[in-house]
């Protein structure tokens, strides 16, 4: 009876290590995507705004509260730009 009793101890002991072994492997693979999500985030925003801030006219390129979509996004200003601009 005491070898059955330690035979169905060793194997709760093994299902929960397993199961504690794949929930710290999902949470290590969904945070390594969160991180790499974020990081894209950082690493791309500049282009967005680059893009955004040559659809703006000047007058909202040069509000004091910047805007992360402009209400009215012309493409004549970015025509505009495009022609009238450096292009050093």
């Amino acid at each position: 009876m005491s070898e059955t009793k330690n035979k169905v101890m060793a194997e709760r002991k093994y299902r929960s290590q397993l199961l504690t072994q794949s929930l710290f492997k999902v949470l290590g693979k969904g945070g390594t995507y969160l991180f790499l999500f974020l990081m894209a985030l950082i690493v791309l925003f500049p282009f967005y705004w680059m893009l955004i801030s040559s659809v703006k006219t000047l007058d909202e390129y040069r509000a004091s509260v910047p805007t992360f979509w402009p209400p009215g996004a012309h493409a004549t200003e970015l025509r505009r730009s495009l022609h009238h601009g450096p292009a050093g």
